[in-house]
């Protein structure tokens, strides 16, 4: 998702849409043929200009951004785009020992995709933990998914993968977890709001509320079950 927001805040500055290199502005060189690396750019090449892209807000405030750069050939057609990962703590707390992890794609920009995957589990997981959650109550259900979450993580850190697997599974995981957790835990607040609300009714809507005959949840002295 990083990877994603960071490509359309280049789109801004650039003026290229990486996401669709069929519609860029900016012209991209192109790809050698013969060699399917992404490093079949470099063969042809004799020099590289790098071009940092600095927002208007970091500019004026000062604060430093996530540092991103257009890599240009000597015709000033665009080689990759490259981008910092790193959060604000890093930034604002340690800014020249923070660790560098950078981020370069070409105009393929193949990984994009992946981004897709979040859905796809979103969608496949979030009726199944709904009714489950139905049986279980949203406590044990959440004490659950966090065990199985738990476990999970656990379990990846042991698998060695390239780049482009452990970005799936990230996506994959990242998904069945806002189906499995997110929805539990607002479902659990709401619950929680509710029940303290009629804790404290007063007289008059006491009795307003006794007198619904149906539906029965809306009785007083009904409490959700936690």
């Amino acid at each position: 998702m990083n990877q994603t927001m960071h490509i359309n805040q280049a789109n801004q500055f650039l003026g290229n849409n990486v996401m669709n290199p069929q519609q860029q502005q900016q012209r991209w060189m192109t790809k050698p043929t013969g060699d399917p690396s992404g490093l079949a750019y470099l063969k042809p090449l004799e020099s590289l200009f790098v071009n940092q892209v600095v927002s208007m807000s970091e500019f004026i405030t000062g604060i430093p951004a996530q540092a991103k750069y257009g890599v240009f050939n000597d015709q000033r057609e665009q080689v990759y785009f490259a981008f910092e990962e790193s959060d604000v703590c890093q930034r604002m707390c340690c800014p020249k020992t923070r660790r560098f992890d950078l981020h370069i794609v070409d105009s393929a920009n193949q990984s994009n995709w992946h981004i897709s995957l979040f859905f796809l589990a979103y969608l496949i997981f979030a009726i199944p933990s709904n009714i489950l959650m139905r049986y279980l109550g949203a406590t044990r259900h959440l004490s659950l998914s966090m065990l199985a979450w738990g476990s999970i993580t656990v379990g990846l850190a042991f698998i060695h993968h390239d780049e482009s697997t452990n970005r799936r599974n990230d996506f994959i995981c990242i998904g069945i977890v806002a189906a499995s957790l997110v929805l539990v835990i607002i479902l659990r607040i709401c619950l929680m709001l509710e029940n303290r609300w009629r804790d404290n009714l007063s007289q008059e809507k006491y009795a307003r509320l006794a007198a619904i005959k149906e539906p029965c949840d809306w009785h007083p002295q009904v409490r959700y079950v936690l």
